[in-house]
């Protein structure tokens, strides 16, 4: 149990996050999108070089790595950092040293399980590889673990720029550890190494860069009841949202080669950049702003979440389109023709990609009404519908099949999250189908220049084309999405 001056030892970072909520939002939106932008480009900078260095079957290889290492971190997931964020007690000293604690404990036990993860994945893909990467990738689950929670405190304080800087320092020691390893042995552990210097690097950071007092090693029962309390449903909608996401490769490394899983894998990681840079809004911006509306006026709630998703779905919608008119010339121009098939492939990602992006500009206010429960209900329907439109997608049309039939999954989450919404008096129907129309139109043109003009034209014609009606498209909606975030998100 804590003690009095336990309770009222507050971390020193709440004091200084005294600044108007909505200036700390407006500006803290803007750092975290700056930051993943930079990010995404020396993340894609550092593809081209290995893509020249190594060969698709080591992309296909770690894919299978890092597979299989996000399922046991999502498997064992109780939701530490939003317990963090949205707990009246965030700031308290005895519940932050518990927070720590547990994310220790947690970190020894995912590395322990990653040892027959790798079996597993041996036996599973025939890939004997498997069996020695898994648990030397698998230290980064236990380096990840001794982070400190001065990360997840400048979140919940709208803190970002700091902590912005501290990933994109991880990030470019990665980059350059993976170039270097890979000059000299060019193998799929030049990936392996990387990730380990980003993890290492993340978080010798968080202690040492960041505000706020360092970690101790303590178990408050208190704390350990509202962590494992809110993080039960939690749990089970993670581990099922993990099978949900990454369903698409667990199968295909069954049913594809590892060259072409790698090349899959690749388009991927364009396709999905809409994902990672909505996120980099709705997890440090977001769920934060709303968890205190939640929190502190519980009267305005509905109105701020709809007032958030009307910020955000503009800026979405342009980089779902911006992947859907650019992604093929992107691998066209810059990578080799071994990577060539992912010119169409990056464009039918975007089909399944949607309903995700609609999603979460949405589904953070289940989880600050503590929703848990319904957002994993809503991820084993999309388990269940990408897993058997995905299959059944293969088998009549393969890879291109797969993809389509995989949005029966995306679009059932998203159902589920539109119904559960609208109980607590939130409706989004309108503005889905809205957006939705004017998404699909560019996004329509593009597949059809990617599978029916593309043969007959020279790549030159073909990437101009695309050019200009990504200019005519992409530069007004670009347009109304600025203005957006910078007016209503700064009175939000």
């Amino acid at each position: 149990m804590s003690t009095a001056a336990d309770a009222a030892q507050l971390s020193p970072v709440a004091p200084a996050a005294t600044e108007p909520l909505h200036r700390r939002a407006s500006r803290g939106a803007l750092q975290s999108i700056a930051g993943h932008a930079v990010g995404n480009l020396l993340r894609m900078a550092s593809n081209l070089v290995l893509s020249r260095l190594l060969v698709p079957e080591d992309f296909g290889l770690m894919l299978l790595v890092n597979v299989f290492l996000q399922g046991l971190s999502m498997f064992s997931d109780i939701g530490i950092g939003p317990s963090v964020v949205r707990s009246k007690r965030g700031d308290e000293r005895a519940f932050l040293d518990t927070a720590w604690t547990v994310q220790n404990l947690r970190g020894l036990l995912l590395w322990s399980l990653s040892f027959a993860a790798g079996a597993i994945a041996a036996w599973l893909y025939e890939e004997p590889r498997l069996l020695v990467l898994l648990p030397v990738a698998g230290l980064s689950a236990l380096i990840a673990g001794l982070e400190s929670t001065k990360l997840v405190n400048a979140s919940r304080h709208l803190l970002i720029g700091r902590r912005t800087l501290l990933e994109l320092a991880a990030q470019a020691a990665s980059i350059l550890a993976m170039v270097g390893w890979a000059l000299v042995d060019r193998s799929v552990w030049a990936l392996v190494f990387g990730a380990l210097v980003y993890q290492s690097v993340k978080t010798i950071g968080s202690h040492v860069a960041l505000p706020g007092p360092n970690n101790r090693h303590r178990l408050e029962r208190e704390a350990c009841r509202e962590l494992f309390g809110f993080g039960r449903w939690l749990l089970v909608g993670t581990a099922i949202t993990f099978f949900s996401m990454q369903i698409d490769r667990l199968l295909l490394g069954k049913l594809i080669p590892l060259d072409s899983l790698g090349v899959y894998g690749m388009a991927q990681q364009l396709a999905g950049l809409p994902i990672i840079l909505v996120g980099a809004l709705v997890g440090p911006i977001v769920f934060p702003v709303l968890s205190r509306a939640a929190r502190e006026e519980p009267a305005s709630f509905a109105y701020q979440a709809d007032r958030v998703r009307r910020v955000l779905l503009p800026g979405a919608a342009c980089l779902v389109l911006a992947i859907a008119l650019l992604g093929p010339a992107f691998f066209r121009t810059l990578y080799d023709a071994r990577y060539r098939d992912a010119c169409w492939m990056v464009v039918l990602s975007v089909v399944p990609l949607w309903p995700i992006v609609l999603s979460q500009t949405a589904d953070r206010a289940l989880l600050v009404l503590g929703q848990t429960r319904v957002l994993a209900l809503c991820s084993a329907l999309a388990l269940a519908g990408k897993s058997l439109g995905g299959i059944a997608g293969f088998h009549s049309y393969g890879i291109a099949g797969f993809l389509i039939g995989s949005t029966v999954g995306t679009f059932a989450f998203h159902v589920g999250v539109v119904i559960a919404l609208r109980r607590a008096g939130i409706a989004l129907l309108r503005q889905d189908v809205a957006w939705t129309l004017l998404v699909a139109g560019p996004a329509a043109l593009s597949a059809l220049l990617s599978h029916v003009l593309a043969p007959q034209l020279a790549d030159p014609m073909l990437t101009a084309l695309e050019g200009a009606i990504a200019l005519v498209v992409l530069v007004p909606l670009g347009l109304i999405a600025w203005r957006r975030l910078r007016t209503r998100g700064a009175t939000a």
